[in-house]
């Protein structure tokens, strides 16, 4: 494969790549132009990686920046659902037990 080539194929997979991401970022505003509002609205978010101190214990440098970019993802979700769907009600669920309150036996 020649530089030219190579090039072209590195400038179209950019162009997908970033019309995915836009895609993506903004996938609750997209569903939202397809649903008319209705008289209930509510949003359930669940995230199973809802993470504690005890990450933070096992893996102190990389836990930091994971916890960081997890808390990230849910904000963009939760606030990008909110503005979407105007919900009226809103439940958020976690792990019902997390890995420091449970006992090791």
């Amino acid at each position: 494969m020649t530089r030219s080539q190579l090039r072209r194929v590195a400038i179209a997979f950019a162009l997908v790549l970033g019309a995915a991401n836009v895609y993506f970022y903004n996938y609750a505003a997209f569903l939202a132009l397809n649903h008319p509002d209705s008289d209930i609205r509510f949003n359930l978010y669940g995230d199973p990686q809802i993470e504690g101190d005890a990450k933070l214990k096992r893996e102190p440098t990389t836990g930091k920046y994971d916890l960081l970019v997890n808390d990230y993802y849910l904000q963009h979700i939760y606030a990008s659902t909110i503005a979407a769907f105007r919900p009226q009600y809103v439940v958020t669920m976690g792990d019902m037990f997390s890995s420091q309150r449970t006992n090791k036996e």
